[in-house]
């Protein structure tokens, strides 16, 4: 029996990477649905602080060129990829903000709000063959899947106002020595954090003089490296890729690598 042709891709917890790859995959005759999970934060970001011994702004004005790297378009997972990436990143660090701060750029998109996503839970239980498009999920949900990357804690700071006001809206705030981003969302802030067990001083050492909740919402598990990994499941395709990414806060990535990501996806080759 021939196999059926999937014409339907699933983008869930679309960053701005994830939005303009969609944008080329609808071109290639697919069509695109977004989805999203409770840990989707649709937030537009036009700046982002990096604080550590001094304050470094990235805005979007901050286009630097930057050489391209064949690390960042190892999409199969192979030994000889596996061992040259290693190399590359004990040598030179491989994750989000070692890019930004090589790059100095980052992508301006408007996020795809909730009310336009369907949910993530509901995609899985629909008996449809899709392929479906990630960088993070829930870690139950990454686990139900059976993959594996970088943990991460989620953190919801709610209260006086007086505090969360100092935090601008769309900016990412990186504390660069705790390995730590902030931002505002609608009317609180999300801290995400390698910490599983976050102290209130590693954010701001006057936190506790404020009226404020701070409590763990939840943990994610995001690829930490550049291949695809892919898996089928009950009919459905599954993608789990770095795109790059803070929630909505994506690297200006070099543009034919969204086209060849695309061409990896839809066609499962490197070229």
């Amino acid at each position: 029996m021939k196999s059926e042709v999937i014409k339907e891709v699933v983008f869930v917890n679309p960053s701005p990477n994830m939005i303009k790859l969609s944008r080329i995959i609808k071109r290639m005759g697919y069509k695109v649905i977004f989805a999203s999970t409770d840990l989707y934060f649709p937030c537009f970001f036009d700046s982002a602080y990096l604080l550590n011994n001094k304050i470094t702004k990235f805005s979007l004005l901050s286009n630097g060129n930057s050489d391209k790297n064949e690390i960042y378009y190892l999409f199969k997972k192979s030994l000889y990829n596996r061992l040259k990436f290693f190399r590359f990143k004990k040598k030179f660090g491989f994750d989000t903000l070692t890019l930004l701060e090589k790059i100095k750029s980052f992508k301006e998109s408007q996020p795809v709000e909730k009310s336009k996503t369907q949910k993530f839970s509901d995609i899985l239980n629909n008996g449809k063959n899709i392929k479906v498009i990630f960088s993070y999920l829930p870690k139950q949900e990454m686990l139900r899947l059976g993959f594996n990357g970088n943990n991460y804690s989620i953190y919801k700071i709610e209260g006086e106002w007086e505090f969360i006001s100092n935090f601008q809206e769309s900016t990412l705030y990186i504390l660069k020595e705790n390995e730590i981003e902030i931002f505002r969302y609608e009317n609180y802030i999300i801290v995400r954090s390698k910490n599983a067990n976050l102290e209130q001083s590693k954010i701001y050492k006057y936190l506790d003089k404020y009226n404020l909740e701070f409590r763990k919402i939840g943990q994610i598990i995001e690829n930490g490296n550049p291949w695809v990994e892919n898996k089928k499941l009950d009919g459905k395709h599954f993608f789990y890729i770095n795109d790059y990414s803070i929630f909505n806060f994506s690297i200006n990535i070099w543009d034919d690598w969204y086209e060849k990501l695309a061409r990896f996806i839809c066609t499962e080759k490197q070229r």
